[in-house]
């Protein structure tokens, strides 16, 4: 079972109303962005849930994993996971 309660998944869209200098969304009607809300810590199950993702979706020829990481909060005012940051 996947420990994420919950998901989110989006899709870039073409902006009709911008600005001249701003250039448009590429990847329109291909790309797609999944968030994973974990209740724990993602080190915890990162591997066994969440690392392969890549392999699956390869291997299913409907698309590409471009981008693939945890994202572990930091707790403000501290230092606290700085020493892994060097």
């Amino acid at each position: 079972m996947m420990p994420a309660p919950h998901g989110n998944s989006t899709r870039p869209a073409q902006q009709p109303y911008r600005m001249t200098y701003v250039k448009q969304v590429e990847g329109v009607g291909t790309r797609l962005t999944l968030l994973w809300f974990l209740q724990r810590d993602p080190r915890e199950n990162w591997r066994d849930h969440f690392a392969d993702l890549d392999t699956g979706v390869a291997a299913s020829g409907l698309g590409s994993v471009r981008f693939v990481a945890p994202f572990i909060p930091t707790v403000p005012e501290t230092d606290r996971y700085v020493d892994e940051l060097r």
